[in-house]
């Protein structure tokens, strides 16, 4: 019963587009995944602007078609609806200066690059490094440890992963980001 009435529903989708005036675009000779578990592929694919009008067969999709409609033989390849990537690293990233590091690189090393770099650079321009899990996972390397290195500039230093940043008290205020400081811990040796 719920296999006909999808048919049913199915079969009047391309009369309803139909009286909205002819697809953009179509997508044919595909397997076009549809996310319905019931009904996972169709054939072809109807394009309207910038939605998805109809899915269904080829024959029922063509006939939606008038001489304007862009066609597309997809030759039996699988389309895809579209993608949200909802896994993204977007960040800040105001103009700058970007640090050439290692990824292996310890503490000294960035610190003594960011040094360089604020030596070097306008005092405006702000800096960025990508560190690998050495300096992201070392306690030393605060907000308060890169102040001391760069003094009032603004610093962003981000894990190759997109996984873990570390900002100093400059760049923090600019953007604005509300936080405490953790307190520091003194290295101690046994």
């Amino acid at each position: 019963m719920k296999r006909a009435l999808l048919v049913a529903v199915v079969a009047l989708i391309p009369v309803a587009v139909l009286a909205q005036g002819a697809p953009d675009l179509i997508i044919h000779h595909a397997k076009v995944f549809t996310g319905d578990p019931a009904h996972r592929f169709a054939e072809a694919v109807a394009i309207q602007g910038n939605k998805i009008v109809a899915v269904g067969t080829n024959t029922a999709i063509a006939a939606m078609a008038d001489d304007k409609t862009n066609r597309i033989d997809a030759g039996g390849r699988v389309v895809v609806p579209g993608f949200n990537d909802a896994h993204t690293h977007q960040g800040p990233r105001p103009e700058g200066f970007t640090l050439s590091l290692d990824q292996d690189a310890t503490w000294p090393l960035v610190s003594a690059s960011l040094a360089n770099a604020a030596d070097e650079t306008p005092g405006d321009i702000w800096i960025y490094g990508t560190i690998g899990p050495k300096v992201l996972a070392d306690p030393a390397v605060t907000a308060q440890a890169l102040d001391r290195v760069v003094g009032h500039r603004q610093v962003i230093l981000t894990s190759w992963t997109g996984h873990g940043t570390i900002m100093n008290t400059d760049a923090i205020n600019t953007l604005r980001i509300r936080w405490r400081p953790r307190p520091e811990r003194s290295r101690q040796r046994s």
